[in-house]
């Protein structure tokens, strides 16, 4: 993940899936499905933050995993119920 800056592309770019108990690291997402960098597990409807920090700059939004996540699983998808 990145940003394209006028000298080049951002430095430090994360991402991380937050819920009220555990924050997963990722490594990447789009606007549809996000890849995990750990091994988690989440039940259906399970929701939380999708945050995303570029060079200090925090962004978030409230989403959903409707299928939820298996141990193993790397690829999750997610639908925004929150924009902001």
């Amino acid at each position: 993940m990145g940003t394209f800056h006028k000298d080049g592309y951002s430095a430090d770019v994360a991402g991380f899936f937050v819920t009220s108990r555990i924050r997963i690291r990722l490594a990447k997402t789009n606007g549809c499905t996000f890849a995990v960098a750990e091994s988690c597990e989440f039940s259906p409807g399970t929701e939380g933050e999708l945050l995303t920090i570029v060079d200090g700059v925090e962004d978030s939004r409230r989403v959903v995993l409707p299928d939820g996540v298996c141990l193993g699983q790397t690829f999750v998808k997610y639908k925004v119920t929150a924009p902001f």
